[in-house]
C-alpha cells in the first residue's frame, strides 16, 4: 500500500518521501502504512492543523 501511495507523490513531497525512506531504510524500519501515514501527517498536517479542521467540521451545520 506505501508503493500505491508514494507513486501519488510530486514535487516537494517526492522528494521529502525520498529523504525519508532511506532515513527509515537506513535505521531498518517497517515500510507500513501506519509508519507512512505518521511520517507524511507529522510533515503535512501537523496535529494543531488536525485539532482545528476537526472542530470546524464538528462547528459545521447543513442549509
Amino acid at each position: 500500500m506505501v508503493t500505491l501511495a508514494t507513486y501519488q507523490l510530486l514535487g516537494e513531497a517526492e522528494y521529502w518521501w525520498g529523504n525519508t525512506s532511506l532515513l527509515m531504510e537506513a535505521a531498518y524500519e517497517e515500510f507500513s502504512w501506519e509508519n507512512f501515514k505518521r511520517k507524511f501527517l507529522a510533515k503535512y498536517f501537523p496535529e494543531t492543523a488536525r485539532e482545528r479542521y476537526g472542530e470546524e467540521f464538528l462547528k459545521l451545520t447543513q442549509g
